[in-house]
């Protein structure tokens, strides 16, 4: 097991999926898949809780109730988004569902005569996007946010 927070995902993991009627098979665990510019962290358990995967989102460093508030509004307009299936906030926890490991770079690289209808399909869920209501709004993305943005180029 990696580290005590892995080891907390995992126990709570097991927790809500259990919850909503699902077993995780004894023996299996949870490991890294994917991650993202920020400190968060995804994993899947290599048995079992398919169609899931488990953040870790640290509360002191990601703001996870805007991630559920998004993530509903985004959901609301018919956009393909991670829908949270379970969430303890508190600990920084989540689980949301599955969309798979094929990222827009390798569909170009794979289909690169498909790259006018992929980037069409990127380009029509810009408006929706753009419509989606959020549950308690959203802070303005201002200049002062852009260039502290700016600024974790250094970090990261």
């Amino acid at each position: 097991m990696g580290d005590v927070r892995q080891a907390g995902l995992e126990a709570w993991g097991r927790e809500a999926m259990a919850a909503r009627g699902q077993g995780v098979p004894p023996g299996s665990h949870l490991y890294a898949i994917s991650g993202d510019a920020s400190f968060r962290r995804y994993f899947r358990f290599d048995a079992g809780a398919a169609g899931w995967v488990f953040v870790d989102a640290p509360p002191a460093r990601e703001d996870s109730p805007s991630f559920v508030r998004i993530s509903a509004g985004l959901r609301a307009q018919g956009l393909c988004c991670p829908e949270v299936l379970a969430a303890d906030l508190e600990q920084g926890f989540m689980a949301v569902t599955d969309l798979g490991d094929r990222q827009f770079l390798a569909a170009l690289q794979e289909s690169p005569a498909e790259a006018a209808q992929l980037y069409d399909q990127a380009l029509e869920m810009l408006a929706p996007i753009r419509q989606t209501q959020v549950e308690g709004g959203l802070p303005a993305y201002d200049r002062q946010q852009l260039e502290m943005e700016m600024l974790l180029f250094d970090d990261w």
